[in-house]
């Protein structure tokens, strides 16, 4: 009966990661910088070719535009997602083509106050 809990419980994580992941990806995709804010907690790790610190969630929306203003995102494409082991926490990573460079996308999410948000990003170029 536990593992039977456990394993409802997991399903139940992974789903809300999917499709959160599927909202941030989206974001990604668009440019939007308003709308992966949507993702954002209080504060929110952001690392990119020109930032790379913990930022509040304004912020974090201003650094984004700034990078999306400077890489407009071609394409970018989940390539792999996974879990922390014993933790509510998920991670994916992607692929992004932006102003004729390649970058590696990594995202932590974490369910914190019943609500899944983005902990860290990273645009880290290839």
């Amino acid at each position: 009966m536990k593992n039977l809990i456990l394993i409802i419980m997991l399903t139940t994580i992974a789903t809300i990661a999917n499709a959160q992941f599927s909202g941030i990806s989206s974001a990604i995709s668009s440019k939007d910088a308003t709308a992966l804010s949507n993702f954002f907690g209080e504060s929110v790790e952001i690392t990119t070719p020109d930032a790379d610190d913990i930022f509040n969630k304004a912020e974090a929306t201003s650094v984004m535009k700034k990078f999306f203003a400077t890489y407009s995102p071609s394409s970018f494409k989940l390539v792999h997602q996974g879990s922390s082991k014993g933790k509510a926490s998920e991670y994916a990573i992607g692929d992004m083509k932006a102003a004729g460079k390649s970058f590696r996308v990594f995202i932590y999410i974490n369910d914190t106050s019943g609500k899944t948000l983005i902990e860290q990003i990273q645009f880290e170029q290839d």
